[in-house]
């Protein structure tokens, strides 16, 4: 909660970083935004379990199931859910999973 309310507190502050992850994510550099991710893991760990930790672990199963399947598959996550020790990636990878990207 914390962080949420940070950011309307701060919203040019906010609005700044946010452009700052867009832009580094667009030319292939994910420090931004796993920055911003690991910010949110230190400063309110409640909520970055809720919204990225929990959810990935949750969605682990059907993912690796969809993955098993002959053909291609598209998956669509917000990009936070892509960096970090508890991202997708990382989880698929604990899978035996090859996995290219962050």
């Amino acid at each position: 909660l914390e962080g949420v309310l940070e950011g309307l507190d701060k919203p040019e502050r906010r609005r700044r970083e946010t452009t700052e992850v867009e832009r580094g994510w667009a030319a292939g550099r994910i420090g931004p935004l796993l920055d911003q991710t690991l910010t949110l893991k230190r400063s309110s760990p409640t909520m970055y379990a809720r919204l990225v930790a929990d959810r990935n672990r949750r969605w682990l199963d059907r993912i690796a199931g969809l993955l098993d399947r002959p053909g291609d598959t598209l998956v669509v996550v917000g990009a936070g859910h892509l960096v970090g020790p508890d991202s997708l990636p990382a989880l698929l990878r604990t899978r035996g999973l090859t996995v290219e990207g962050p």
